[in-house]
């Protein structure tokens, strides 16, 4: 594309060209940076950010007293709390 011989067949589309190629190289680069850093996080758990959400005291009591009311269901058709635990 930039050699003498070939210059006059991608004129008009250089600049186009030329963007296209320097941002696929920046998305590579930031995609093989991101698999590094995947990968040095991996197996460490999500347990720690799980379990640092706060939720509010009234609205956990709210909660617990809504399922025991309804006998280990809530919601307005009766459907089950379901509640995923990663240890």
């Amino acid at each position: 594309m930039y050699e003498p011989s070939h210059e006059a067949a991608y004129l008009p589309a250089r600049k186009e060209l030329t963007t296209f190629a320097v941002l696929t190289i920046i998305l590579i680069i930031s995609t093989i940076i991101n698999a590094c850093v995947c990968t040095h996080n991996f197996n460490k758990g999500l347990k720690p950010y799980v379990t640092n959400r706060k939720i509010d005291d009234q609205e956990e009591k709210n909660r617990y007293s809504a399922t025991e009311m309804t006998g280990g269901q809530s919601g307005e058709f009766g459907q089950p709390h379901t509640r995923i635990v990663i240890d």
